[in-house]
């Protein structure tokens, strides 16, 4: 594997690139179908893709930028962490967007999102 663990249980996007692109893609448009099936071949909760527009956002922030309340509690419910970023928290990308995200930032902020 190239590249340190993001954390102990869920690597970065190195194995399969185009898998966590393909899962941060999918959550940005809201496509639970789609993510639960990247899910099952692969795709970590927690991990961010290296490559493309999606570098660097796990697929909470992505899901929470488009206000996509159920792929939000798909993936809280599946242990995403709703802190988790290195350039901006879910919640922070939620408001900052406002785009049908009320229900999303009361998802995130009852799950502990700061």
């Amino acid at each position: 594997m190239v590249g340190k663990k993001y954390s102990e249980n869920q690597p970065r996007g190195y194995l399969h690139p185009g898998l966590q692109w393909r899962f941060s893609e999918a959550a940005s448009r809201g496509d639970l179908n789609e993510m639960k099936r990247l899910f099952e071949k692969g795709a970590k909760i927690n991990a961010e893709p290296f490559d493309g527009v999606f570098s660097g956002f796990p697929a909470l922030v992505c899901a929470a930028s488009g206000g996509h309340s159920n792929v939000v509690e798909w993936l809280i419910a599946n242990g995403a962490d709703v802190n988790l970023s290195p350039n901006d928290t879910p919640l922070g990308v939620a408001i900052y967007r406002l785009r049908d995200t009320e229900k999303t930032i009361d998802v995130l902020k009852s799950n502990g999102a700061k």
